[in-house]
C-alpha cells in the first residue's frame, strides 16, 4: 500500500507512514468480507497485547499505555507520531525523542504500571506513576497529557528522583544501581531552583565545580537567566557519556512557552559511587529570532577561528588579562573572575605554552558559534578544548571554554550512528533517518565517535542478512587525539539501488567497541 498524504511505499502493519509521520488509513482493509476482518482485528490485538500492558482504553493513561508498548517493540515513529501531543513535537523533533529513549534503555522495557498519583481535570491530566521493567527494575516517571482531537497526548514526560528514605536506603544497598541514575542531583537541583532555595542547589555540586565557581557567581548566574529558577516544566534531552563522566542535556520550558537548553557534566567518584554536578551550561533561546543577512554574514568560522587564535596567543604571552579582558564575554565574566581564570588557565600548557592549534570542527547554532580543537604545546603533549562563542556588538566573544584530557588508550565509544543520501557542506547529513525510500544507490553514514587517539580504527559494513548481502568492510584511520570525532563513510549499491529490505549499519573499532543501528530500505 502507499501513504496518502506522500505516496510513500507503506507496509501493511504500519499505523503511521514511516516517511512523513502521517496517520494511515483507519481501514486499510475495507475491501475484506466483514467476518475476515473481525478475525483479522481480533488476531492484531491479540498479538499486538500479547505480554503487554491492558488498561481501559477510555483511561487518559491509555496514551501512556499504548507509547510504551510502541517503544517496547521498537516503533519509535509511532509512539511519537501516534501519542506525543502537537507541543511535543514541536519543541522535540523526533531524532531527539530517539535520543532520549536510547539514552535511558528502560523505557523501552515496561511491563507494569504503578499509578502513585493522578489528577484527571476536563481535557488536562498529570499522573505519576512506578514502571517496572521485564527485569523487575523500578523506576518514577511523571507525566503531563492534554486532550487533542478528542484524543490524550503526552504533553512531556520526566524520570522523578525517588523519595530521599528511599535513595538512602537504595545507595545503602545497591551503590551500583543509584550510581547509573544521573538525574538524581538534576531532578534535586532543578526542584530546590525552583524552589528558591538557592544554596542548598549550590551545595549539591562537586567541590570542584565551587573551586571555579563562588556562591556569589553561581547567584549571578541565576539572576542573569530567570528560566533557571522560573520555569514550568522540564525534560530529559539526551545524554553523551565518557568514561566516569556523562553529559546530561534537559530542556526548560518558561512561562510563556520559550524553550532553553541546559546541559550538566557530572562526575562520577572512585570510591564514592554516586553522581554529582561538575558543570552546567545554559544554551541560547531554542526559539531565537529569525536570522538576518548581517547574521548569517557573522556566521563565518574564520571569524570564530580568529578570535580563538588571538586568545590564546595573548596567554602564550603570558599576558592572561588581556586574553581575559578583551575575548571573553560578559557571561564568563560573570561567572569566573580573573583570578580564578588565571588560576584554573595557567594548569594546562597546551594554552600557556601553545605551539600550535588545530581546528577539527566548527557549527553555528541559534547565534551560538563552537569550535572544536586540538592544542599541541612544547612538550608535545596534545589537549582537546571546545570553545562556544557568543555576538556582543556584532563581535564573536569566548563564552564558556571545555578543555578535555587526553584520552585514555582503549577508551574510544561509539555515541551514535546517522545515516541519509545527502550531505550539506560540513559533511553532515541532512534529514538522518532510519527509513530510505526509492532504493538509493549511494547511502551515507556517519559514526560519531568520543575519546578518540590516534591511530584507532573504526570499520563499517551494511548487512542484510535475509538478502544474504554484505558490503565489503570500511575501515577509517583515526589521525588525531580527540574528544569527539565523526567517522563518515559512503556505501555504493548497484545502479538500480540497494534492494528493498531490512539492513544493518555495523560499526565496530579497534578497540571492540560496537553499535548496531538497523535501516529499512522500501
Amino acid at each position: 500500500m502507499y501513504c496518502k498524504h506522500c505516496g510513500a511505499s507503506v507496509e501493511g502493519h504500519h499505523s503511521f507512514c514511516p516517511t512523513c509521520g502521517q496517520k494511515l488509513s483507519e481501514e486499510p482493509n475495507r475491501f475484506l468480507p466483514g467476518w475476515v476482518k473481525a478475525l483479522i482485528a481480533l488476531a492484531l490485538l491479540g498479538a499486538a497485547f500479547a505480554g503487554y500492558l491492558k488498561y481501559n482504553q477510555d483511561d487518559p493513561k491509555e496514551a501512556i499505555v499504548n507509547q510504551l508498548n510502541s517503544l517496547k517493540s521498537n516503533q519509535y515513529t509511532q509512539a511519537y507520531y501516534g501519542y506525543a501531543s502537537k507541543d511535543f513535537q514541536k519543541s522535540t523533533p523526533l531524532e531527539q525523542f530517539k535520543e532520549v529513549v536510547h539514552s535511558y534503555p528502560p523505557l523501552s522495557q515496561v511491563k507494569e504500571i504503578d499509578v502513585q498519583d493522578q489528577a484527571v481535570e476536563d481535557d488536562t491530566a498529570h499522573y505519576t506513576l512506578i514502571l517496572k521493567t521485564d527485569d523487575d527494575q523500578s523506576f518514577n516517571m511523571e507525566y503531563q497529557l492534554v486532550k487533542e482531537d478528542g484524543a490524550w497526548k503526552i504533553v512531556y514526560f520526566r524520570l522523578l528522583e525517588n523519595k530521599p528514605s528511599e535513595t538512602e536506603q537504595e545507595l545503602k544497598s545497591s551503590p551500583q544501581k543509584f550510581a547509573n541514575n544521573p538525574m538524581t542531583p538534576i531532578d534535586t537541583q532543578l526542584d530546590l531552583l525552583r524552589s528558591g532555595s538557592y544554596k542548598e542547589a549550590y551545595d549539591l555540586t562537586h567541590t570542584e565545580f565551587k573551586k571555579i565557581t563562588s556562591f556569589k557567581a553561581f547567584e549571578q548566574f541565576l539572576n542573569a537567566n530567570p528560566i533557571l529558577t522560573k520555569f514550568v516544566s522540564y525534560r530529559p534531552l539526551g545524554t553523551q557519556n565518557s568514561g566516569n563522566f556523562k553529559k546530561v542535556k534537559v530542556i526548560l520550558t518558561g512561562v510563556e512557552g520559550t524553550n532553553r537548553t541546559l546541559e550538566y557534566t557530572l562526575g562520577l567518584g572512585n570510591k564514592d559511587p554516586i553522581w554529582t554536578i561538575r558543570g552546567m551550561e545554559l544554551f541560547a533561546d531554542d526559539k531565537a529570532a529569525p536570522q538576518t543577512e548581517a547574521d548569517v554574514a557573522l556566521q563565518d568560522p574564520a571569524l570564530l577561528e580568529e578570535v580563538m587564535n588571538k586568545f590564546v596567543d595573548a596567554l602564550k604571552s603570558q599576558d592572561y588579562k588581556a586574553a581575559y579582558d578583551e575575548y571573553t564575554s560578559d557571561a564568563f565574566k560573570n561567572i569566573t573572575d580573573l583570578d580564578t581564570f588565571i588560576q584554573v588557565i595557567g594548569k594546562y600548557p597546551a594554552f600557556t605554552n601553545n605551539e600550535g592549534v588545530e581546528i577539527h570542527k566548527s557549527s553555528f547554532k541559534n547565534n551560538v558559534g563552537t569550535i572544536i580543537a586540538i592544542l599541541k604545546d612544547t612538550q608535545g603533549e596534545t589537549r582537546s578544548a571546545q570553545f562556544d562563542f557568543t555576538l556582543a556588538n556584532n563581535v564573536w566573544k569566548i563564552e564558556q571554554i571545555l578543555i578535555y584530557n587526553a584520552p585514555e588508550k582503549d577508551s574510544l565509544t561509539i555515541k551514535e550512528i546517522q545515516v541519509g543520501t545527502e550531505k550539506d557542506k560540513d559533511q553532515m547529513i541532512v534529514n538522518p533517518t532510519d527509513t530510505l525510500v526509492n532504493p538509493p544507490r549511494t547511502i551515507l553514514v556517519n559514526v560519531y565517535l568520543n575519546s578518540v587517539r590516534k591511530g584507532d580504527v573504526i570499520s563499517a559494513q551494511l548487512v542484510n542478512d535475509k538478502l544474504k548481502i554484505k558490503s565489503p568492510v570500511v575501515d577509517h584511520t583515526i589521525d588525531i587525539d580527540a574528544y569527539e570525532y565523526i567517522a563518515f563513510f559512503t556505501f555504493t549499491g548497484p545502479e538500480t539501488g540497494w534492494p528493498a529490505g531490512s539492513y544493518n549499519i555495523v560499526a565496530e573499532s579497534s578497540n571492540h567497541a560496537k553499535q548496531t543501528y538497523p535501516i529499512t530500505i522500501e
